[in-house]
């Protein structure tokens, strides 16, 4: 995840990214030709919810050749970004492979949105299966946020959804200024190999800020760090952060923004 800053595992060590070699921007490729299960069970088909008006829309139902043509950046470096024969609004999805990332790596796209108001809402549908292999520490992360302007004295705050082997959890990073940082993190339940409705809210009220997560019926699970009401979100989605894992895949459809 390019920018301000990299979503980094409490406990991970600092060192260079491992990564699989960089892939061209324009690639297209089908979900059946990599190693994301097609034939799993989507679940029932929706009705795309990019017709409407929102903040911001992806139902990544564009044929073209770019997955990330709605968004503003795009990183292959760790994995491979695909176009997904399994969604939940026919006929597409944004589907990543994540390879082997023996260290750090990213896998995603990433959308700046601008909030008229600073209360916000963040909706996708996500299914995730779970890597072959994992190492120590290992973490795929498939949803960052981070909400700006930053507090006093912070480089900048991050929500993040974080998949682990022993499970799922809402995770809160604050990068200091004086080079030090601030973790927290509350259990999450994620089934795997579903697709899950994925609804976060970033809400402002007496000076903190709160990421508030609901997985279809589970929740809701709050988070909150104290700071200034956002009026800008830079959303990060598909395997933003990756560590110590062979193989797994996330699939995400249709991402909406939308104030509050």
């Amino acid at each position: 995840m390019g920018c301000s800053g990299t979503y980094t595992a409490a406990s991970s060590d600092a060192g260079p990214t491992d990564a699989a070699p960089q892939r061209d921007a324009g690639e297209d490729r089908s979900l059946a030709e990599a190693s994301i299960d097609a034939s799993a069970d989507a679940g029932p088909p929706r009705v795309t919810p990019c017709s409407s008006a929102h903040l911001f829309c992806d139902d990544f139902d564009d044929a073209g050749p770019d997955l990330a043509l709605r968004w503003d950046e795009r990183d292959d470096s760790a994995g491979t970004l695909l176009r997904s024969l399994v969604s939940v609004s026919a006929p597409y999805a944004l589907g990543v492979d994540v390879g082997t990332v023996p260290k750090d790596g990213d896998t995603s796209i990433t959308k700046v949105v601008d909030l008229p108001v600073g209360d916000a809402r963040i909706e996708l549908d996500l299914r995730y299966t779970p890597a072959t292999t994992f190492g120590e520490n290992s973490v795929i992360v498939p949803l960052v946020v981070q909400a700006f302007p930053a507090a006093p004295g912070a480089q900048f705050q991050q929500f993040a959804m974080a998949l682990t082997p022993t499970g799922a959890a809402l995770d809160y990073y604050s990068y200091l200024q004086d080079g030090g940082s601030a973790y927290r993190s509350t259990a999450l339940v994620f089934p795997e190999s579903v697709f899950r409705h994925v609804t976060m809210t970033i809400t402002t009220a007496n000076g903190q800020v709160t990421s508030t997560v609901r997985i279809g019926s589970n929740g809701p699970v709050p988070i909150s760090y104290a700071g200034l009401r956002p009026n800008q979100l830079r959303i990060s989605a598909g395997v933003p952060y990756a560590r110590a894992v062979t193989g797994g895949s996330v699939v995400i459809d249709n991402v909406v923004v939308d104030s509050l």
